[in-house]
């Protein structure tokens, strides 16, 4: 006979082990962020707005910069990205000049950002010995006349005991930052199994199902399915082993049901392999999205046309919903396929919905009593946020995903993708929908769009939180 809690002990590896591993990004800023050159390219050449806002970061070109992402940088320069973004709030290489990424701040600087620019980061540079940084913009093209001669006489010598600019230097002071970003987390970072202990994790659940096919129908300590786990472990073998032995493949256990999952992972093999067993395309209940919705939030242009032969046909909310929150490199594509799912009339409203919500957003933000009633509203949440756990859902004029992860993030409070008993805060657009509901039903605190601004603006970043959270 297998045993349960052997089986769940290996499907609770495999899911830890899908978790340490990042899904794909669903915006140009995500993947500039990660540093991931490719789907940065994918990004662009589908067409995203190379100059993308986000809170936090004036563009893409500034999220890379900030993180050291040279060969992003390069890229988003190449085609051409604002060396000199109006609306930053910080200036393009503040963060890099802060934190030492010598390679970006000489590219960025050689490549034509105004330099007189940061006379002022260049000053505190040498004013703290920082001479790697001072040396850095020297070969971007500051002005050696604004040192003195002490000044200069300081940086030879570090010059030439230290190169600067040599690979060996750049590569420990690398593994230096890396090791003090490690230093800094507030949370541990998830490790990912290597490759053969994940192949022996899943060949023992696997071997478990080969006893007792009944464990094919078994359930963890709080009802999900072992399906819906093997699903959103991207175990690929298991889930076809445990529905060849009668598991169901449309039981999520009050949660997101198995082609849900499968979908918001972008998973087409195991999607394919739930809709050949039988899954129902339009499978919805409470608790779990459409599937057609979770493909289109993940950006899987392959998971929408999979289900999409398979008769997948949303209700008007969901279609909306997957419409107005497509994401990845093929979101217009992904787009233009659903548009042909609506009716006449629901696309003409649409429209006439999109026009009369697209006002400037520079209007909102020129509105002084609107200034003045957002920071009012928020003056009780005091001069800090860390520890706090924040969630966001709907549309911004203003913010992204991405961007309110990383300004919550850099403040030292926590950002969660799903309203629990732990949320604090969830900052609401339009059209926030379920989590909206949900919150209001757990008692947290809901924020708009200009009550989040205004809270930023009363917790300003200190240099401390931008060590902790750049590294």
């Amino acid at each position: 006979m297998g045993k349960p809690d052997r089986l769940i002990a290996a499907l609770t590896a495999l899911t830890e082990d899908a978790a340490a591993r990042p899904l794909p990004p669903v915006n140009l800023t995500d993947a500039a962020v990660r540093g991931d050159v490719e789907a940065v390219r994918a990004f662009l050449d589908g067409g995203a707005a190379i100059e993308e806002r986000t809170i936090g970061f004036a563009s893409p070109l500034a999220a890379a910069a900030g993180r050291g992402h040279l060969e992003v940088v390069k890229l988003l320069v190449e085609r051409g990205a604002s060396l000199d973004p109006a609306t930053s709030v910080f200036p393009l290489l503040a963060f890099p000049i802060a934190n030492r990424k010598l390679d970006v701040v000489e590219y960025v600087l050689s490549a034509g950002a105004p330099v007189a620019k940061y006379r002022p980061h260049f000053r505190d540079a040498v004013k703290n010995g920082r001479w790697d940084v001072v040396d850095a913009m020297l070969a971007g093209g500051a002005d050696p006349g604004w040192l003195s001669d002490a000044e200069r006489a300081a940086l030879d010598a570090f010059v030439a005991r230290e190169q600067p600019r040599s690979p060996e230097y750049r590569q420990r002071l690398r593994e230096e930052q890396a090791r003090q970003f490690e230093r800094a987390r507030v949370t541990p970072a998830p490790k990912a199994l290597a490759d053969a202990d994940r192949a022996r994790h899943e060949e023992a659940a696997i071997a478990e199902i080969g006893r007792d096919p009944a464990l094919a129908r078994a359930r963890t300590g709080n009802g999900t399915p072992v399906l819906a786990l093997a699903v959103s472990a991207g175990a690929h073998e298991l889930a076809r082993h445990l529905l060849a032995a009668g598991a169901d493949p449309d039981d999520g256990g009050g949660g997101d049901a198995p082609l849900a999952r499968a979908a918001a992972r972008s998973d087409l093999p195991i999607l394919e392999t739930l809709l050949a067993a039988g899954a129902d395309p339009n499978r919805s209940a409470a608790g779990s999205p459409h599937p057609l919705l979770a493909a289109a939030v993940a950006g899987s242009l392959a998971c929408v046309e999979a289900l999409l032969a398979r008769g997948a046909k949303p209700r008007a909310r969901d279609l909306k919903a997957a419409l107005d929150r497509a994401g990845g490199p093929d979101a217009a594509r992904i787009v233009t396929r659903l548009e042909a799912l609506q009716t006449p009339a629901s696309a003409t409203k649409r429209r006439a919905t999109e026009a009369a919500e697209a006002k400037p957003a520079e209007a909102a933000e020129a509105d002084p009593v609107a200034q003045q009633r957002a920071r009012q509203e928020v003056e009780d949440m005091g001069e800090s946020i860390a520890g706090q756990v924040f969630a966001s859902s709907g549309t911004f004029e203003n913010l992204t995903q991405v961007g309110i992860q990383m300004s919550v993030e850099i403040r030292g409070a926590v950002y969660a993708s799903s309203v629990t008993k732990k949320t604090t805060v969830l900052v609401a657009g339009a059209k926030a929908g379920a989590k909206l509901e949900k919150a209001k039903a757990l008692g947290v605190r809901v924020m708009t769009e200009p009550q989040f601004h205004a809270l930023l603006e009363r917790i300003p970043i200190t240099e401390e939180m931008k060590r902790r959270y750049l590294g």
